[in-house]
């Protein structure tokens, strides 16, 4: 889910670097989630590969994430949106945005590192 609490469409791919788990062990518990109608396979333009958002609105209240792990969402969010600015139109990052990346940074690292300890 995005950090606005609705639904995220991932690929296989970002779900498996997200997650720290090799791409053909995920595919599995994917399908498994598509056959319990928990995950609906959609099609995203930009994306090569299928693509999966939540099957059901209701599953988004369900999910409980941290003030941290909200703040860490939306750190990654706008990093991802400033990236893709920057690629389209050459647009250097707004201060103001800048600061609040600054001051995510380090909860961004701690997270970065607890990931790549886990696996």
């Amino acid at each position: 889910m995005t950090s606005q609490r609705t639904k995220a469409v991932k690929t296989a791919a970002e779900l498996a670097l997200a997650l720290k788990v090799d791409i053909s062990d995920l595919e599995s518990v994917l399908e498994k989630l598509v056959r319990a109608r928990l995950l609906r396979p959609v099609e995203r333009a930009e994306a090569t590969g299928r693509a999966y958002e939540l099957a059901h609105e209701y599953l988004i209240a369900e999910i409980a994430l941290s003030p941290e792990a909200m703040t860490r969402k939306e750190t990654e969010e706008l990093i991802q949106q400033e990236v893709k600015n920057w690629q389209r139109f050459g647009t250097l990052v707004a201060a103001d945005k800048l600061a609040l990346i600054d001051r995510n940074r380090d909860a961004l690292r701690q997270y970065r590192k607890t990931c790549y300890l886990l696996t």
